[in-house]
């Protein structure tokens, strides 16, 4: 990944302005991201569709890091109540896209991204949407490309 980071790029051609809360293009979304001078591990990365993809490739390929963090990103070490969590991911089968396994790990962004990665499947998937308004009606509408990408 060479295009992915914390640092904010600030204002250019890819970026958007933030609906909620009002924050200028290329800004941190994340309140605490935005206010903090360095990375907090919470979010508010800025990355591109290549790097995305390239991140979810390795997910599958397991070609860059030691074995265990793989096991540990896929491997369900929560579940209560209808919630389901790998090490840092969500894999609650309601919130599931339509026909991935159970394995699946992904992530939705409160600005409207979507990856997910289900091993069972070979499949990775990453969709990056500007969101303004609802956001669970944005994630349902991430979650039907998503469908519609792996029919």
């Amino acid at each position: 990944m060479t295009e992915t980071t914390w640092i904010a790029p600030g204002e250019g051609p890819h970026e958007v302005e933030h609906w909620f809360p009002n924050r200028p293009a290329g800004q941190h979304n994340d309140d605490d991201g935005f206010k903090a001078p360095f990375p907090l591990g919470s979010g508010s990365c800025f990355s591109t569709i290549h790097d995305m993809l390239r991140f979810a490739r390795d997910l599958l390929e397991r070609r860059i890091f030691p074995r265990a963090y793989y096991d540990l990103i896929f491997t369900c070490g929560f579940e209560k109540q209808g919630a389901r969590r790998s090490f840092g991911w969500d894999m609650t089968d309601a919130k599931r896209p339509k026909g991935l396994s159970r394995r699946t790990i992904f992530h939705s962004g409160f600005t409207g991204q979507t990856l997910c990665v289900d091993p069972d499947n070979d499949s990775g998937v990453v969709v990056l949407t500007s969101r303004t308004g609802d956001w669970q009606a944005g994630f349902d509408g991430r979650n039907r490309i998503i469908e519609a990408l792996l029919q």
